[in-house]
């Protein structure tokens, strides 16, 4: 299955969700980071974005959020790993999820997303 998101899929998530970033979702703790700058270089990402979205097409989605869920951090690396793509930003993680509808908990910079890890 070929899954396409648009520039208008990407910018219309980052609309709706002020706080997303390339960092993630919000600022992070203990650092200055750039917010508004985090947002265009995540508007960039649409071709990271993507491969997102295809890779959680590949894996089972939960239909609730459980403790063995993971978090947009330790699904990034995952991405990374499957296919040839490389590296991916935690926002653009998020931005897929979001896009895709899958399950999230936007409470932290890596919010919890509805895809249970096989070792927990």
């Amino acid at each position: 299955m070929t899954i396409t998101i648009t520039q208008a899929d990407l910018d219309a998530v980052l609309d709706a969700n002020p706080l997303l970033n390339a960092n993630g979702y919000g600022k992070p703790n203990g650092y200055s980071y750039d917010t508004a700058a985090g947002r265009e270089q995540l508007r960039g990402l649409l071709e990271e974005v993507q491969h997102c979205v295809k890779y959680l097409h590949s894996q089972a989605w939960q239909s609730r959020l459980s403790s063995r869920s993971l978090n947009s951090y330790n699904l990034k690396h995952l991405a990374e790993n499957w296919g040839d793509f490389g590296y991916v930003c935690n926002g653009a993680m998020i931005a897929a999820a979001l896009i895709v509808g899958i399950r999230i908990r936007l409470d932290s910079l890596n919010p919890t997303i509805g895809i249970a890890s096989k070792n927990r």
